[in-house]
């Protein structure tokens, strides 16, 4: 039986012509991916790094925490739809554009998107129970 660690990283699942506006009223269109497990890790570690610079604690119900999760989420997620899938290349250059060119309602539109395809994805959104543990 091969071993998890021989097996070679796949593609990640991608919801396909996800289209939204930016600040000036321009539609784009990106795709947004399933996150792994080291996504999650790095989403976490740069929004505590914001909360406590911001002098904030770092837990979910904080704003500032929460609002650094979102935009980390999509600026992880968010991939050029033009992009292969065996190469897939960010949609946005930087934190900071997504910041400069989207609002708080767009960006978490867009992450409440990606949610919805992750749970798609999940193992507990398909009738999951312990008989195969058993």
């Amino acid at each position: 039986m091969a071993k998890f660690a021989s097996i070679e990283k796949g593609t990640l699942a991608r919801k396909r012509g996800v289209v939204f506006t930016d600040l000036s009223g321009q539609e784009w269109a990106c795709d947004l991916r399933v996150l792994s497990g080291s996504d999650d890790r790095a989403i976490l570690a740069c929004a505590t790094r914001e909360a406590v610079a911001q002098k904030r604690e770092p837990k979910r119900g904080e704003p500032i925490f929460d609002f650094a999760i979102d935009v980390e989420t999509l600026f992880q997620s968010a991939i050029d739809s033009e992009s292969p899938d065996n190469a897939p290349a960010p949609f946005f250059k930087s934190r900071d554009q997504i910041l400069d060119s989207l609002d708080r309602d767009r960006i978490h539109v867009l992450v409440a998107q990606q949610t919805v395809w992750q749970d798609e994805h999940s193992p507990l959104q398909h009738d999951m129970n312990d008989a195969p543990f058993a």
